[in-house]
């Protein structure tokens, strides 16, 4: 059954009061009334007990069974079993993702994890089968179920399916809401009981649920709201798929912490606009969930650590389960010096990260490109990512690419701005970049229309904010 688009003000519209709960869902702020019903990692309960739930949950919208019923907001995890591969980290056969932006409970980012041990995900599923982690949590206890969110990946002729890299056998249980059938693409969410040892390579059974369900919910025509997921296919038009939702773009759209170009395959957004139909959503507005950084330059290779990381401009980007590698240079490195460009992002911590590496041809120092925040100004020396970038024989642009003054553009820019530079000579003794070209990539944030009592909805996305006395997610998944 395909979730419909719902307005949150249905939940939202009571007087505020003090004993209100705070809830944060893809950066948009809300108050629950306390005694709003909710399903919260599997058990209905009210907003109230949203109090003592870690952040970092994926919530969405679950169609009332009974006519007239009010709907229902469940908060969950994405994937909870055992840790199958330690590097890089997987549960359940799941590679998963952990940058500063995710929440850690129960645990640090340093906690030395083991193979078997159990583990409690929430995060966006990526097409590629894996998982962008929002929240990581280290149960107290053993699990009471396995659970397992993703994309078929082979079918098997024995009925077997392969969720993500997890062989599932689901024996003899019909699957819900399939009319066609179990098939490759068919996105699944699946419960089974818990396998204590369940070694690495093993096939799941047992299950207790299998259904077929979104990773982002379908719509109705002509609702207005947003949509948060990972970015499945881009099409040559620049339209987007988010599982089976079809994202269109305009010359009106706009965006945040990154552009139009910067969207790939695997990449995290949130999307405000209006459903067309029940699978078209017209984008007003594009909000990245990290900031997007950009870069071009040689590597030798040395600066490549197999299917670790990368170092253009000597900077260390460590790589992600989302990781296009187009040519394989992260997973088979170089075997000389090569002009490769880096496409990823900064997390609230200052981590930087690749999801997209191509190789572009023989090295020139003389032709390298950089797009990043400016953490300080000195005259004409723009400071980003510890690299000064020297504009005094630039040609400067505006966010539209027209040129413009150098007095436009410096009154124009603000610390934290995203620069574009390009056709850079690179001189790694002195870490300086002197700039061809220099562009604002400042883009326009979304309006912020959620607010208590407004007809604006919600689909899914990662929720926070919550939690007594949290001050989490200050850039990425929530608006800073």
């Amino acid at each position: 059954m395909r979730t419909p688009f719902l307005v949150l003000a249905t939940l939202c519209s009571a007087p505020v009061f003090a004993q209100d709960i705070p809830l944060t869902i893809n950066g948009r702020e809300y108050l629950l009334p306390p005694t709003t019903a909710i399903r919260l990692r599997g058990v209905d309960t009210t907003a109230a007990a949203l109090a003592d739930a870690p952040n970092g949950l994926q919530v969405q919208w679950s169609a009332a069974s009974v006519r007239g019923a009010q709907p229902e907001l469940i908060f969950a995890y994405t994937l909870e079993g055992p840790i199958t591969s330690i590097e890089p980290l997987a549960v359940l056969g799941q590679p998963v993702t952990r940058d500063g932006n995710t929440v850690h409970e129960g645990l640090t980012a340093a906690t030395t994890l083991s193979l078997g041990q159990a583990i409690s995900v929430a995060g966006l599923v990526d097409a590629n089968g894996s998982l962008l982690a929002t929240l990581v949590e280290l149960p107290e206890g053993p699990l009471g179920a396995f659970a397992l969110t993703g994309y078929v990946h082979a079918v098997a002729e024995n009925g077997d399916i392969q969720v993500g890299q997890q062989w599932v056998s689901p024996g003899a249980m019909a699957p819900l809401d399939c009319p066609n059938g179990l098939s490759l693409g068919s996105y699944v969410s699946l419960t089974a009981d818990p396998v204590d040892p369940f070694p690495p390579n093993s096939i799941l059974g047992n299950l207790t649920t299998l259904r077929c369900t979104q990773p982002v919910a379908i719509g109705t025509a002509g609702a207005s709201g947003w949509v948060q997921g990972l970015v499945s296919v881009v099409e040559p038009s620049g339209n987007f798929l988010l599982g089976d939702l079809t994202v269109q773009v305009g010359p009106t759209t706009t965006y945040r912490f990154g552009t139009s170009e910067d969207i790939d395959e695997g990449s995290a957004l949130s999307v405000d606009g209006t459903f067309i139909d029940s699978q078209t959503f017209a984008a007003s507005a594009i909000e990245f969930a990290h900031q997007i950084v950009r870069f071009e330059a040689p590597l030798s290779p040395e600066q490549v650590v197999l299917e670790e990381s990368t170092a253009p401009f000597g900077l260390l980007v460590g790589s992600t389960a989302q990781l296009r590698d187009d040519d394989g240079i992260v997973s088979g490195g170089l075997t000389e010096a090569t002009q490769v460009q880096v496409r990823g992002y900064l997390d609230q911590t200052g981590g930087l990260w690749m999801t997209r590496v191509r190789e572009r041809g023989n090295p020139d120092f003389a032709d390298t490109s950089l797009r990043a925040p400016v953490s300080s100004i000195d005259g004409t020396t723009l400071m980003m990512l510890g690299i000064a970038v020297d504009t005094s024989q630039a040609v400067f642009l505006d966010m539209f690419e027209n040129p413009i003054t150098p007095e436009q553009f410096f009154s124009a820019l603000q610390m934290g701005d995203s620069v574009e530079v390009a056709a850079a000579t690179w001189i790694p003794a002195e870490t300086r970049l002197i700039a061809g070209e220099v562009g604002i990539a400042r883009v326009i944030p979304p309006g912020n229309s959620s607010v208590r009592g407004t007809s604006s909805a919600v689909v899914s996305g990662t929720a926070s904010g919550y939690q007594r006395a949290a001050a989490l997610f200050s850039s990425g998944f929530e608006s800073n």
